[in-house]
Parts: C-alpha cells; sequence; structure tokens
C-alpha cells in the first residue's frame, strides 16, 4: 500500500478504521484531476497549479495556497464532490456497499433473532422484522438518499436574480477578457446571476449555468431552459479567488453538458461547436454565430457528446489553450475536428 494513503477511512462493519481499505494518495489525486474544478489545472513539476492563481497547488499533499489559507487533504477535496467511490474503484477497493453485504451474508448463518441493534439481521419473510430498526447499511443507503443536491440545484437556477451577483459576474467575465457581446444574449437565460446560499456556496454571488441531458438541450435550443437538475457555478466570494463547483447529483445515469444557443437565433443550424470550459465557450462564440456550443465542463465528459447531437452534425472540438489577455484575441484557429461519430467540417 501506497506510504501516501488517506488514514480516516471508516469500516462500517467494524466501528473501526481499516488500514487494508485506505485509499492511495495516487488514486485520489486521479479522479480529482478529472474533476471539473481541477481539469484545467496545468501541471508544474510534481504539482498542478491552478490557471487562475499559480498560488494555489494540488498535488499528493492535497491542495494548498502558498499565500496562507487552510490546506485541505486530497480525501478532504474528494470527499466534497463525491468522489470516494471512484477513488476506491481505481484502486481496486471494495465500496461499502459491497462491504455492508458480506457483513449481512456472514451474520445470516446464524440465529435470526429481532433486535434492537440496528446491525443485526432478522428474517428477510419474518412479519417482525418490519418492526426493527434498518441496517446499518441501509441507513447509509437512506442517508445518501436524504444528502442528494439535486433539489439545491434546482432551486437554485430558479432562484431570482440579484444585483449584486450581477455586478459580481460582469466583473469576473471583463477580468477574463470578454467583451460585452459574446454573452449579452445570455444573461438571465442560458446563465444566471444569482446569491449562492447553499451549504457549499456560502452565500457567495455566482454564475450559474444549467447541465442538461440530450432531450433538454434539444427543448433548449428553441427556448431558454426553465429548470435544472444538476448545474455549473462560478462562485465569485468578495475576498477570495472565484471557484468552479457543480452542484446536483441525478442518478439516473445521463449525461449532461451546458447548452449555448447560435447568436444568430437559428434553430435548425447543423453546426455545431465542442468545449470543455466555459470560458472557452464565450471567448469564441461571436467568431461562430451560427453554431450550437456545447460545454462539458470537463475532459471526462466529453464521451457524452455524441449522445447530444443530429445525425448530420457537422462539428468542430475546440481545444483551449491560456485564455486571451486582450479582447480582440482570436482563437477560431484552435479548433479541430471531431471525427469520432460524427459528420466533420
Amino acid at each position: 500500500m501506497s506510504k501516501n494513503a488517506e488514514k480516516v477511512l471508516f469500516d462500517p462493519s467494524t466501528g473501526k478504521s481499516n488500514s487494508r481499505d485506505r485509499i492511495p494518495n495516487e488514486s485520489l489525486l486521479a479522479v480529482i484531476q478529472e474533476h471539473p474544478d481541477f481539469s484545467g489545472w496545468k501541471r508544474s513539476g510534481e504539482y498542478f497549479r491552478d490557471p487562475n492563481d499559480n498560488a494555489r497547488t494540488l498535488g499528493l499533499n492535497g491542495v494548498k495556497s502558498f499565500k496562507g489559507g487552510v490546506p485541505q487533504t486530497l480525501f478532504e477535496v474528494a470527499k466534497e464532490r463525491d468522489l470516494l467511490g471512484a477513488a476506491r474503484s481505481l484502486a481496486g477497493l471494495p465500496d461499502f456497499s459491497q462491504k455492508g453485504n458480506s457483513t449481512r451474508k456472514r451474520r445470516s448463518t446464524g440465529p435470526k433473532l429481532p433486535s434492537d441493534n440496528p446491525n443485526v439481521d432478522t428474517q428477510p419473510n419474518d412479519p417482525l422484522s418490519q418492526l426493527v430498526s434498518p441496517t446499518a447499511h441501509s441507513q447509509s443507503k437512506q442517508t445518501k438518499s436524504r444528502s442528494s443536491t439535486t433539489p439545491q440545484a434546482q432551486a437554485l437556477w430558479k432562484q431570482p436574480e440579484s444585483d449584486k451577483a450581477k455586478t459580481a459576474v460582469q466583473k469576473y467575465l471583463e477580468d477574463s477578457a470578454l467583451v460585452t457581446e459574446n454573452y449579452d444574449d445570455l444573461l438571465g437565460s442560458y446563465m444566471r446571476c444569482v446569491t449562492d446560499n447553499t451549504a457549499s456556496g456560502k452565500g457567495s454571488p455566482a454564475l450559474v449555468v444549467p447541465m442538461l441531458t440530450p432531450e433538454q438541450s434539444s427543448r433548449a435550443a428553441i427556448e431558454a431552459p426553465t429548470s435544472a437538475d444538476k448545474v455549473a457555478r462560478v462562485l465569485l466570494p468578495e475576498s477570495a479567488d472565484p471557484e468552479k463547483k457543480q452542484l446536483g447529483s441525478p442518478d439516473e445515469g445521463i449525461g449532461r453538458i451546458s447548452y449555448l444557443p447560435p447568436r444568430t437565433e437559428n434553430c435548425e443550424s447543423l453546426k455545431y461547436l465542442v468545449c470543455e470550459g466555459f470560458r472557452d465557450a464565450l471567448s469564441i462564440r461571436t467568431h461562430y454565430p451560427d453554431h450550437h456550443i456545447f460545454v462539458c465542463q470537463s475532459k471526462g465528459n466529453l464521451h457524452n457528446v455524441p449522445a447530444f447531437l443530429p445525425e448530420e452534425a457537422n462539428v468542430l472540438n475546440y481545444q483551449g489553450s491560456r485564455w486571451p489577455r486582450r479582447p480582440e484575441s482570436k482563437r477560431g484557429d484552435r479548433c479541430r475536428k471531431i471525427t469520432s461519430g460524427v459528420t466533420a467540417t
């Protein structure tokens, strides 16, 4: 086991930590790098640096800033973004649900007596089994279900915009060298400026963009989305750097990406542009006015794109680099073709 393994994992079947199940930091780092909050960070030696703040680094020792502030371990970063399951899978470790099932099977070999102990099972067909407390495993599943952030995402997207958030978003976009014509038709419809009072938003002004299913994006080509089960956010706290986070945990297994309509309002256009990041999309949108734009929010989401495209789609894939320093910078020459599963032009 790697010397960089986290030491805080917990075995629910014993109530004790299990050193054999510690997730190696290499696995945690690998899944964190694919998350939209970190996929744009650039490698610098043994670390990855935030392109918006060179003082912030991501490495095997966690997320730190040379400017100070509270560092985070990789376990804390992964847990906050619901990535522990993916990290355990990558490391070849069983998930907690598998551990709970195997525990109950071992216990089932003995007498099946009703009990007030939530860790003791009863006979499946015993009428008294309906009266006893659920197992620890079922309790954890119920807790996970109750902790879904989908209702928060739905409420945040429908939340009224605020003047304070609009001012903060306008400054953020201007600081990103984006001119108003790139996004003025999207404000209040395909992207919203709200105060994010969720637990992760902490009352910060936020730029919020919905992440849609293929069916929802088709409707969004005609009119702006009125609901969203998942959103991508840029949090804009007054005393800290902008921070990208997603909110919402729909579990039906359907890929979600963000959608921007053509500036020409030609909803029947078969021209499509695929971008990884939202600022990439806005920086070149005026150069492709007749294109629908899909914003994947992470590299790991690119494989979902074919499900969003009509059969005769002509598609460009934008490969971004560092942000332009001048509003007049043109980046269309950095677009290349997608040739997998679609027609490229």
